[in-house]
């Protein structure tokens, strides 16, 4: 199962180096990225 992750800062350089970290693992997926977080919501 993979677990998808959406991140989101408001600094590019946390942003990637999450990306990296999250995209090292074979079971984490980021699915999107953004500088504001939106209104959390369920799917």
């Amino acid at each position: 199962m993979t677990i998808r992750v959406f991140l989101a800062d408001d600094q590019a350089l946390v942003r990637s180096g999450f990306r990296m970290l999250i995209e090292a693992e074979d079971d984490l997926d980021v699915v999107g990225r953004r500088p504001t977080a939106p209104l959390p919501s369920a799917r």
